[in-house]
């Protein structure tokens, strides 16, 4: 019987090489906060960057003038949302952020929880968070040092807003069409090869 494609076990291991060239291809536009911005921070996945999150980036933009994107390890997300997982590697996540242009910055690594030190240190004003993170228990919960600085904003998911999940079952739903489509293509060609050559072969 068919899995889904993220139950099975995880024995992916990415070969994407990023190099300098690469990272500075991709950070072109990257640039340090100019005089009196406004810094946003929001970290995250970022795992099979989508719709999805470039909405929920929009929303983090508009609270600030210059946004900073964290991008969680591999280990880091491992640990919290299952062995299967990421699906993408840090560097592919890290330059599928980069990429975008609503980004002025990104945090490669980034921490659990931005602390004091941190915040101090990126000088930021604004820290965003999302109320859902698939698989991830208590996502929303994290950033306890930006509520009591009384700087955090929760940017809530909206139903109709593209997920994780959504693209898990489209993937899910084209491999179990495919499946069936083959399986009855297999079917035929039997019929057809028994009865044309009196082959004794059950059909599958």
């Amino acid at each position: 019987k068919s899995q889904s494609v993220y139950d099975l076990p995880s024995i992916h291991s990415s070969r994407f090489m990023t190099t300098s060239s690469i990272l500075r291809k991709f950070s072109a536009g990257m640039k340090s906060p100019p005089p009196g911005a406004s810094i946003v921070y929001i970290d995250g996945t970022w795992d099979m960057f989508h719709a999805g999150h470039v909405e929920l980036l929009k929303k983090a933009k508009a609270y600030g003038t210059f946004l900073i994107a964290g991008v969680f390890s591999d280990t880091l997300i491992r640990e919290n949302v299952g062995a299967s997982f990421p699906i993408m590697s840090i560097n592919e996540r890290m330059l599928s952020v980069i990429g975008c242009k609503l980004v002025d910055d990104v945090l490669i690594d980034a921490p659990f929880f931005a602390d004091d030190d941190m915040i101090a240190s990126l000088n930021i004003q604004t820290v965003v968070t999302t109320d859902f993170e698939q698989g991830w228990e208590g996502y929303g919960n994290r950033q306890m040092v930006a509520e009591n600085r009384s700087i955090l904003k929760t940017v809530k998911w909206k139903s109709d807003t593209l997920k994780f999940g959504d693209i898990e079952k489209r993937l899910n739903d084209n491999r179990s069409r495919y499946e069936k489509k083959f399986e009855s293509k297999k079917r035929a060609e039997d019929e057809y090869y028994n009865e044309r050559y009196g082959r004794d072969v059950p059909a599958t």
